[in-house]
């Protein structure tokens, strides 16, 4: 068959094919080099985060800010409010569901133990385990001291002996201008009980606003006001606390229950046995001596609570003499309630058969 290309003509379209892949491969050559400087050229955005400045710095632990602490003062504290005769008021009922029956009539700074208002309720605060920061009726006002600085905040020696002459000191004569030589925290707290589960010692500066100031060992709680009875009769208090637990009732000191009975200012003060805290540890309560009180009359009250360190627990019952009290585990000793100057929530605590007994009758003290 005779071929349609010849030799020549074979030749010249290999020629052209070549010549135009050569072509074809200049061309991407010279778009290629042109790509690569036009983007080589071009400026890249970035794009950047703002600039996050770092956050203050706290001041060292237990720092005392005395310029700061200076300037501020503590509320003022009203006068008792004290009612003659309290069956003349015409104060409306409150729809408020407590489990409370009647409570005395009750101003800041007095109070009353027994009866008060029949039909009257009165709201069940929950304050806290040392009180609440803001000032409330019905309530005694709390200081807390630290006797490791003295009043400038400046660090003093301390040891577990200097504690206790301090303790001592103070309560011969109830002065509190001793304690004022010591740092004592701006924040006061108003509490209408002392009833105050295992806590850590620390809870007691934190409560007082003071955790970053005051060192959990070695301070001291002092609490004062006025109570007004609502009955004649007796009384006495009861409790036990883990350290520091006293009582001064009246101007005379009616109640020890410290732990192991460290005071020495008190080594001849009634120390009845009566029962066991309602907490695991399960530790003996004592009980102070009787109290005559008139129905009507203010009396001054003292509560002193203190720790030197590690875990703190305060128990405050009252007994009324004459009145029927449920009995605890052991069949004898009573199931006192807890020591009240106006309604108030107990804590979380473990309740048990010894738990304290919830009180369905008026306070036999109160603010």
């Amino acid at each position: 068959m005779k071929q349609f290309f010849g030799r020549k003509s074979r030749r010249a379209l290999a020629t052209v094919f070549f010549v135009s892949l050569a072509l074809h491969v200049v061309a991407v050559l010279i778009f290629g080099t042109i790509k690569f400087v036009t983007e080589a050229m071009r400026e890249e955005t970035v794009f950047e985060a703002a600039a996050i400045a770092p956050p203050p710095q706290k001041e060292p632990e237990y720092t005392v800010n005395i310029q700061q602490r200076n300037q501020s003062t503590p509320p003022p504290r009203p006068p008792a409010i004290v009612v003659n005769n309290p069956s003349d008021l015409d104060i409306p009922e409150l729809d408020i569901d407590v489990n409370v029956d009647s409570v005395s009539v009750y101003g800041r700074g007095g109070g009353g133990f027994g009866g008060g208002l029949s039909g009257v309720r009165e709201m069940a605060l929950d304050l806290g385990l040392f009180g609440s920061q803001r000032a409330i009726s019905g309530a005694l006002v709390g200081r807390l001291y630290d006797t490791k600085m003295d009043k400038n905040g400046a660090p003093v020696d301390f040891s577990t002996r200097k504690y206790f002459e301090i303790l001592n000191e103070f309560a011969r004569g109830w002065n509190e201008s001793l304690l004022e030589e010591f740092y004592r925290a701006d924040t006061e707290l108003y509490s209408r009980q002392f009833f105050i589960p295992l806590v850590q010692a620390e809870a007691a500066p934190e409560a007082f606003g003071v955790k970053d100031e005051i060192k959990p060992i070695y301070w001291i709680a002092h609490y004062e006001g006025e109570v007004v009875s609502s009955i004649s009769g007796r009384i006495r208090f009861a409790g036990q606390g883990d350290n520091i637990l006293v009582v001064r009732f009246d101007r005379k000191v009616v109640l020890d229950a410290s732990l192991e009975r460290p005071l020495a200012a008190f080594s001849s003060l009634q120390r009845d046995p009566i029962g066991r805290t309602p907490d695991p540890r399960n530790r003996p309560m004592v009980a102070g001596k009787w109290i005559d009180v008139r129905r009507g009359t203010s009396y001054p009250i003292e509560i002193l609570l203190g720790e030197y360190g590690g875990l703190f627990s305060c128990y405050l019952l009252v007994e009324v003499d004459g009145e029927n009290y449920s009995k605890q585990s052991d069949g004898k000793n009573p199931r006192l309630p807890v020591f009240q100057t106006a309604p108030a929530k107990l804590p979380k605590y473990v309740e048990g058969k010894d738990a304290p007994e919830i009180r369905k009758k008026p306070y036999p003290l109160g603010l």
